[in-house]
């Protein structure tokens, strides 16, 4: 005479409803994991209904539902299953484990940011993280910040004007902060990266404070006073009519060694404590603008020609 146990139709028709999950996912762009979390308290409904099916149906006056061996070990990994999804679901593990294995990258274009640069502006600070940067200059009296961005978790659609940077205006200055790419903390760490170019007035002040990874400056005909804190490299593009004075300040002697300098000395204390700085200056044309490199570790001027 056969025996009917708790949870034996329960575990094979989630293994049939598991089965049929994966082969749908197989065939068609739906993801089987997003599907069995949702659909994961199927479950423990099939479970409740079988009990309550064969208790209906019986035959016997006083129906007894038998549990054994068998049908514990039945229920304990139903059990166990549906209070593992549960806990992925509720925490968020589900994404976590699969981004952890399987990251797509989104690139595309970030939200173009402009600003009127009014003639009372008479110096732009920029206010910089350590991020790759490139600068152009134009004769608008207008701020552009244009690029585009690197993500495994943000879409185009993510990202707002107010994500890149933030401008403010006080008296006759304008700050500019750029901001930082989102990032998101788990099991693994992602982060959104931003490749920008910002275009500056030619006929204002610059300071650029802060610590800057790569730049690459075009400076155009400028009029203004440039000062740049620090930087890790520095490619400087200045036209034939340039009228430049250009200084840059390293720990290393060997700074610019490209450029055929005008004037180079040494300043500060010892170098065995890292005091020692070296000074270099260079004059194209009449030198009336200024670009002031407080702290670089590589620096050249493209029309010179590249480092190697």
């Amino acid at each position: 005479m056969r025996k009917w146990r708790v949870g034996t139709i329960s575990m094979g028709l989630a293994l049939i409803f598991l089965g049929a999950l994966l082969m749908v996912g197989q065939f068609t762009e739906w993801d089987p994991v997003t599907l069995t979390m949702s659909w994961w308290p199927f479950i423990l409904i099939v479970l409740g209904v079988e009990v309550l099916v064969y208790i209906v149906l019986s035959k016997k006056e006083k129906p007894v539902v038998q549990y054994d061996i068998l049908s514990i070990f039945f229920i304990g990994v139903l059990g166990t299953v549906a209070i593992g999804l549960y806990l992925m679901t509720s925490l968020g593990l589900v994404n976590e484990v699969k981004g952890a294995m399987h990251t797509d990258w989104e690139e595309g274009s970030l939200p173009s940011f402009k600003e009127k640069v009014t003639e009372e502006i008479d110096t732009v600070i920029l206010e910089e993280s350590y991020n790759d940067l490139a600068i152009e200059t134009n004769n608008a009296r207008e701020l552009h910040i244009f690029g585009t961005f690197r993500s495994d978790f943000q879409k185009s659609a993510d990202i707002e004007k107010s994500d890149v940077a933030s401008v403010n205006v006080v008296g006759d200055k304008m700050y500019i902060r750029l901001l930082q790419g989102a990032s998101k903390d788990g099991l693994y760490h992602s982060r959104t990266f931003y490749n920008r170019t910002i275009s500056l007035p030619e006929d204002v002040d610059v300071e650029i404070r802060g610590s800057i990874g790569d730049i690459n400056l075009n400076t155009g005909t400028i009029t203004g006073d440039w000062m740049i804190d620090e930087a890790r490299s520095m490619v400087l593009d200045l036209p034939e009519e340039a009228n430049v004075t250009v200084r840059a300040e390293s720990y290393s002697e060997q700074i610019g060694w490209d450029v055929n300098w005008d004037q180079e000395e040494t300043i500060g204390g010892e170098e065995e404590k890292g005091e020692k700085l070296y000074y270099k200056e260079k004059v194209f044309g009449d030198g009336e603008a200024t670009i002031q490199v407080n702290l670089i570790d590589q620096f050249t001027i493209k029309d010179v020609g590249p480092r190697s």
